[in-house]
């Protein structure tokens, strides 16, 4: 991903992730809780444990790479904003 996409951007350009948060309701210690109680993992969808740990895994990435500009909410979906230094 990094030679498709972070490489490609030019310092200052922005750089946004969009989350759909009815699908992506856990961070990522609620996640890992809920993975290690197996009563708690059977009960949950798995398209929400998925979701989570995907989103979760791209905003640590991208906060490790870009300047975290703050986020908007509109409804179910969550914009977040990076700048890449």
């Amino acid at each position: 991903m990094e030679k498709e996409l972070y490489s490609k951007l030019k310092s200052k350009e922005k750089y946004f992730i969009v989350e759909l948060t009815s699908v992506t309701p856990f961070e990522q210690d609620l996640l890992e809780k809920i993975v290690m109680h197996e009563k708690y993992y059977k009960e949950t969808p798995f398209l929400y444990l998925v979701n989570s740990y995907l989103k979760n895994y791209t905003l640590k990435d991208a906060k490790n790479k870009f300047s975290y500009l703050g986020h908007y909410n509109s409804g179910d979906w969550r914009i977040y904003k990076f700048q890449k230094n």
